[in-house]
């Protein structure tokens, strides 16, 4: 990942992990938000690109964006009015983290379908990192692992240690930075590491 790119990526996830409620269960639900808003939102770039000029297509895509995580949100509240209550704004933050990462970024000089396959591959390396950060965030906050449900979460209690120093620190935003910068750091190692073994390869 070039230095660019990290920055940018942390902005990003910066804008929507941070605010998040820190269950495994709310890190499911923005990856699925991630991959809806990141096709359809594909989908809808490509036909404003051939629709509209390069400089106004840039708003359009943004409104695009915020009505597909009203949609959304609006499918979620159907399947979980508590999970919806959790995600709050931050499912709004999705749309504007999104237009910053390029996830529907759209040439219309490629294929539809490389385009399409390009914008899924890059939201599911965001993913990975989401998942892993919350997982964190789950585990070292609550000592807990979290499903989604319709009633809102299914928890299952996991053995820890650190739960026996009573700390305010383990569920707090400080404690999610350094959590976020270790995932953060693990991710782009991993990345660059995928990087040098393509270029030995190709």
């Amino acid at each position: 990942m070039k230095k660019k790119s990290h920055i940018v990526y942390m902005a990003a996830a910066i804008s929507i992990l941070l605010p998040a409620t820190g269950r495994f269960a709310i890190g499911i639900i923005i990856c699925v938000a991630m991959l809806f808003i990141t096709f359809f939102g594909t989908i809808f770039n490509r036909i404003i690109r051939n629709l509209v000029s390069k400089d106004s297509a840039i708003f359009y895509q943004f409104v695009i964006s915020i009505l597909l995580c009203t949609i959304f949100n609006q499918l979620l509240t159907l399947f979980s009015p508590v999970l919806s209550i959790y995600m709050g704004f931050t499912i709004y933050l999705i749309a504007f983290s999104s237009m910053i990462i390029g996830f529907f970024a759209s040439d219309n000089q490629k294929d539809f379908s490389d385009v399409l396959s390009h914008n899924i591959i890059n939201t599911l390396k965001f993913c990975l990192l989401t998942l892993f950060f919350f997982f964190l965030r789950d585990y070292i906050g609550y000592s807990t692992f979290t499903l989604p449900s319709p009633f809102g979460f299914i928890e299952y209690k996991l053995p820890s240690f650190h739960q026996y120093y009573k700390s305010f620190f383990w569920g707090s935003i400080p404690c999610a930075i350094v959590l976020l910068a270790l995932s953060l750091t693990l991710i782009t190692f991993i990345n660059r590491r995928f990087d040098i073994v393509r270029r030995k390869l190709y």
